[in-house]
């Protein structure tokens, strides 16, 4: 997808979208689920779950 194809989905203007993938800018919230949509993505906060091993100190992360 372009920038100018997610412009026009999401709202945003392109030249935010360029300074956001270019690290120039950090984006809000409302802004990253709205390029997320956009995608057809979504976020989701979910506990994480870890547990160390002994030894060799491998994190298991629940899926």
């Amino acid at each position: 997808m372009t920038q100018q194809e997610l412009s026009e989905k999401s709202g945003i203007i392109q030249p935010s979208i360029a300074k956001i993938e270019n690290f120039v800018r950090t984006p809000q919230y409302t802004t990253l689920m709205k390029m997320l949509y956009a995608m057809g993505y979504t976020l989701s906060v979910v506990p994480l779950e870890e547990k160390i091993k002994k030894g060799n100190k491998e994190a298991e992360v629940r899926q």
